[in-house]
């Protein structure tokens, strides 16, 4: 295996938290692991502000419970020794109560998590840093631009995209990445359709270049942030990069974007597997 390759070995199982998409039952699939994260997310004054401004009923932020998160959005589905994983239903466009409290639940896990993994001092956490695929902060402010995704991707999700874009000429790689770019965009548009309706086709754009980018009609983008020179970018070595977002002004955007991100995700995921013993 290449050098360049050598996270394949421990990036399957050495990830904090997880966000894939279930191209079958459409459903987001959150993984949080058990021995780097918090067991309990307290109940503070951002909770409290969230639960008075978009008047939830409760919220649970003990893991392991059936239900998680403000008006218990996400659900347990599975626990291991390692991690908890949760389901997360993408709700229809009347149901604007549940899409509130989906955007509200992300933006206090993410925001938990970031900072727990930006000063912990946990061995294994440091340890395998570079295993992470993406990290994710989100916002919720109602206004323009009040729902932004913003994160850091890791060495897998940025050597997947040196791997895809290794060689032009190359067939088969041109054939995968139009087939992972048809299946982020099929994605988004189930997404779409759900919270939007369908009288709103909007025409959504995936670029899996080394500049990374996913754009929606409506509006929303998100990507590699453009501070990065294009030789950063292009360096094989480097183990992150900083993504952002623009124009996303509600959380049903938001939403529809990190479904595309999660499918990207799942995509990585298989990679990692295929190519574990190589």
């Amino acid at each position: 295996m290449a050098e360049r390759y050598q996270f394949l070995e421990t990036g399957l199982t050495s990830w904090f938290y997880l966000l894939t998409w279930n191209s079958r039952n459409k459903y987001l699939k959150l993984k949080i692991r058990k021995n780097v994260l918090l067991f309990k997310i307290d109940y503070d004054d951002l909770c409290s502000y969230l639960m008075r401004e978009y008047e939830f009923e409760f919220f649970q932020g003990s893991f392991g419970e059936k239900e998680l998160g403000f008006n218990g959005v996400f659900i347990l589905t599975k626990e291991t020794k390692l991690y908890w994983e949760y389901e997360i239903e993408i709700p229809s466009q009347v149901d604007l109560g549940k899409i509130f409290a989906i955007s509200a639940t992300f933006h206090v896990l993410f925001d938990k998590f970031f900072y727990l993994m930006l000063s912990s001092d946990n061995e294994v956490l440091n340890k395998n840093k570079d295993c992470q695929i993406l990290t994710f902060n989100t916002l919720i402010e109602n206004g323009l631009k009040g729902f932004g995704v913003s994160g850091f991707c890791f060495s897998p999700f940025v050597q997947f995209l040196h791997f895809l874009n290794e060689d032009n000429k190359d067939k088969s790689l041109s054939r995968k990445k139009s087939e992972i770019r048809q299946k982020t965009i099929k994605s988004m548009m189930y997404v779409q359709s759900c919270v939007f309706g369908r009288k709103f086709p909007f025409d959504i754009r995936v670029n899996l270049d080394r500049r990374f980018s996913i754009y929606s009609q409506s509006g929303c983008s998100v990507g590699v942030a453009p501070s990065f020179l294009d030789s950063d970018i292009q360096d094989p070595t480097r183990n992150f990069w900083e993504f952002n977002s623009d124009n996303v002004d509600s959380p049903s955007q938001q939403l529809m974007l990190l479904v595309g991100l999660a499918t990207l995700c799942t995509e990585i995921q298989k990679w990692l597997k295929k190519n574990k013993k190589t």
